[in-house]
């Protein structure tokens, strides 16, 4: 599949899901079509742990499909504030162990259920 042709840079510490909605934004498109688009969501589904902890995988073919790095992709997932603003321990362990994992950052508050509060031309003000 062939990248976008407009290369949206991420902010300085943007949060994955801002990015998304902002890229969208400048295709003119809902985050789930930007989605779609780029093959991160497969038949309307989001991968598990979107937002929060990407595989790298799926981190290196959105990176592609957006021009950007990968590492530019996994440090805009809410894991690179693991241990300095919330506990993510566990959830990058084997699958009989990620329930636990899961149930713990969900009572911290910390789970990503629907889109921004804000949109991003409403920001640009």
């Amino acid at each position: 599949m062939t990248p976008l042709p407009l290369r949206v840079a991420p902010h300085p510490d943007e949060a994955w899901h801002g990015y998304l909605a902002r890229t969208a934004a400048q295709y003119d498109a809902t985050v789930a079509g930007l989605a779609d688009r780029i093959r991160l969501r497969r038949d309307g589904r989001w991968p598990g742990y979107h937002g929060v902890l990407l595989d790298v995988q799926t981190a290196s073919a959105t990176a592609e499909q957006l021009n950007l790095d990968a590492t530019q992709v996994m440090q805009m997932q809410l894991t690179s504030l693991d241990q300095s603003a919330f506990d993510l321990t566990g959830l990058d362990t084997p699958k009989r162990h990620q329930m636990a994992a899961t149930q713990r950052v969900t009572n911290q508050g910390w789970v990503f259920l629907s889109g921004g509060r804000y949109c991003p031309a409403c920001l640009q003000n």
